[in-house]
């Protein structure tokens, strides 16, 4: 009996060596029968049950730590003088998808006009995504960074 087909069929069901080098000697190392035959008579269905069920849990609990993450995490749009807008990144970014045609061109004449944009993490480190647009004689700036500090 070919090793590979072994543990081919230990990975697929989730079995032990001897319990998958016995059903191969069953089907006389036919990898597909000895599946087939593992499946019907349900040795799998604890590795079934664990990968469907468990799996979208994972995946949720993963989708919701992300989105608490985002939403500590701030984003603001100031002026040396004054602050127009700290939200939640969560907030934020549903309100940009949301009302795009009106956002998206109200965020360019803010930074178009000296405001900066910056994105603060839970840890106090920020994300600055423009230094300024235009500098100090009112002539835009070329090239813009991205800037991170603790």
């Amino acid at each position: 009996m070919a090793i590979e087909k072994i543990d081919l069929l230990m990975e697929r069901a989730r079995i032990g060596y001897k319990e998958a080098r016995d059903t191969l000697e069953q089907f006389d190392g036919n990898v597909v029968e000895a599946l087939v035959y593992l499946e019907s008579s349900q040795k799998t269905t604890k590795y079934h049950q664990k990968r469907f069920v468990q799996q979208p849990a994972s995946i949720l609990s993963k989708l919701s730590d992300s989105i608490a993450q985002m939403h500590a995490t701030r984003f603001t749009l100031a002026s040396s003088v004054r602050k127009i807008l700290d939200l939640p990144l969560t907030v934020a970014i549903l309100c940009l998808l949301i009302a795009l045609p009106l956002s998206a061109p109200l965020l360019v004449i803010a930074l178009l006009s000296g405001y900066k944009m910056t994105i603060i993490q839970p840890g106090g480190k920020k994300v600055k995504f423009t230094e300024s647009v235009v500098d100090s004689r009112n002539q835009p700036v070329k090239a813009t960074s991205v800037d991170v500090e603790k």
